[in-house]
């Protein structure tokens, strides 16, 4: 029997071939297929992080004792009090004006 080495090792080379790229090929599919899911599962942990910072900051404006209606109150008020410091400074000067 004559042995041809050659073809013998090109047998041998054909059988793991194969399985190789099929591995090669599963591992790609399964990147391919867990990449969407990795990409939502961050976006999904993201907004949800951001949630409760913005859960924080309302529980935050909350309990500073009304700090966002106090403001609100001086921007209402603040033309009634302008309005009373003008007429007692204007009835001080009168006064003054009236002694001197």
């Amino acid at each position: 029997m004559v042995k041809h080495y050659g073809e013998s090792s090109k047998m041998v080379q054909a059988g793991p071939l194969p399985k190789q790229t099929q591995v090669g090929c599963k591992c790609k599919l399964a990147r391919k297929l867990l990449e969407p899911l990795m990409r939502s599962a961050t976006v999904n942990m993201t907004s949800v992080k951001l949630g409760t910072l913005r859960e924080r900051r309302r529980h935050n404006l909350v309990h500073q004792l009304g700090k966002g209606d106090t403001r609100r109150d001086f921007q209402r008020w603040k033309p009634a009090s302008m309005f009373l410091k003008r007429a007692w400074r204007n009835s001080i000067k009168a006064k003054e004006a009236s002694l001197g």
